[in-house]
């Protein structure tokens, strides 16, 4: 993977590390660690972005690790880059207004993500590497980097663990590949006790506040008195809302964000709601919606983005219409 990367770069000097809007952990760590080895042995100037900025704990991320990089949380104009890398970001959609002019550039697009593939994305890229079965986006790095002289740097490593822990829910979705390269990058200098306390953040008073509202006005659906799907609104922190409806009981629940025109959805789901629909649930739903409400999105066995342009209302007809169909019995409102 390495040699098609140094490939692709070959005639690039500007390169630009691009993420999806309110960077997570694994996105901004992910980030660093390639962008790293793409400024110091390949001899690029790198620059970092993340629409809209990165997470308040990606901030603190970056505050520990003291490597003095700045992640922009805007550009106007892609066109000073010779390439673009997409780092955790599974489709163009996720790094809007920049897509039509990625796509009007004709720039050099490098995708590295471990989300659902994304057929429109992978036919323009000069080099895809996304891997679905990988809990996070780390690991898809680490493997890329291996056998370089930039995982000899203690901090490098320790970026990849913070970024494969956070984004693996500390193991709970781990594969073997995954606990090995955990081991790996603790033999070669992360401690895994700070990136624990590390990720060990409480939220912030906004972030509760939306946590909260997304409990007031949670719609509930019913399916056999036994599964709860979980639709709500938030005017921000959407992913942090939906994952608080499914520790509070919910089986799979979907949270929208509306800015002007543009809605955001985070799904959330357990994996009792994976399993009882044995399959690829998630995403089946993504390619649903995308049919039904004419967005597009993608993610992973538990959790998925889609943005588009859409009410709620339509939103709940859609996934409602989905399930239904998946299960072939009623799913009842509950009151």
């Amino acid at each position: 993977m390495r040699k098609k990367l140094v490939n692709v770069l070959k005639n690039a000097k500007n390169v630009l590390m691009l993420c999806h809007k309110n960077a997570d952990p694994d996105a901004v760590c992910s980030a660093l660690a390639l962008g790293t080895y793409i400024s110091r042995f390949l001899k690029k100037n790198v620059h970092y972005v993340a629409v809209d900025g990165v997470s308040a704990l990606s901030k603190k991320v970056l505050e520990s690790l003291k490597v003095g990089v700045v992640f922009n949380d805007h550009i106007y104009d892609v066109s000073p880059y010779d390439a673009i890398i997409l780092v955790d970001t599974g489709s163009l959609d996720q790094v809007k207004p920049l897509d039509e002019q990625i796509l009007k550039e004709g720039k050099t697009l490098l995708v590295v993500d471990h989300h659902h593939e994304n057929e429109k994305l992978a036919k323009i890229a000069k080099l895809y590497l996304v891997d679905t079965a990988a809990p996070s986006t780390a690991e898809i790095v680490y493997k890329i980097l291996r056998r370089s002289k930039v995982l000899r740097d203690s901090v490098i490593c320790q970026a990849l663990l913070i970024g494969l822990i956070y984004d693996s829910r500390r193991f709970a979705i781990a594969s073997y590949d995954t606990i090995k390269i955990a081991l790996d990058l603790m033999r070669r200098g992360a401690d895994y006790n700070k990136v624990l306390t590390l990720l060990k953040s409480e939220a912030s008073y906004s972030e509760k506040i939306a946590r909260l509202k997304a409990c007031q006005r949670a719609k509930l659906y019913s399916l056999r008195n036994e599964w709860i799907i979980a639709f709500s609104h938030v005017g921000s922190y959407e992913a942090s809302a939906a994952r608080s409806l499914i520790d509070l009981g919910a089986d799979l629940a979907l949270v929208l964000n509306q800015e002007d025109d543009v809605s955001r959805v985070s799904i959330r789901a357990n994996d009792r709601f994976n399993n009882l629909l044995e399959g690829d649930a998630i995403k089946d739903l993504i390619l649903h919606l995308s049919r039904s409400l004419k967005g597009e999105g993608g993610g992973h066995a538990l959790a998925a983005g889609f943005i588009g342009k859409f009410s709620l209302e339509e939103l709940e007809n859609a996934t409602i219409s989905w399930l239904r169909k998946r299960v072939s019995q009623e799913v009842k409102l509950i009151t």
